[in-house]
């Protein structure tokens, strides 16, 4: 889904974010507009969430994104 998207390998900030974040890890990360923040913290939390769905398939509430602004809001949402 991400190569239909034109993404074929990770931004810095999603390089170095990856690890901790799917590993549970807090993290203070920032950079500048357009450099992949989105997904620097989308992609692990997908991934996790994934290999947790396996565990019990029950529906229920698993993450929380919060965002400042409605702009941003709608922007992780898209993503």
């Amino acid at each position: 889904m991400l190569e239909a998207n034109g993404i074929k390998g990770l931004f810095p900030i999603q390089a170095e974010t990856f690890d901790p974040i799917y590993s549970n890890t807090d993290i203070i990360a920032r950079d500048l507009t357009g450099t992949g923040k989105t997904l620097a913290f989308c992609l692990p939390l997908v991934e996790r969430l994934r290999k947790e769905s396996k565990l019990g398939g029950k529906r229920q509430t698993r993450a929380i994104i919060l965002a400042p602004t409605r702009e941003l809001a709608i922007q992780v949402a898209s993503e």
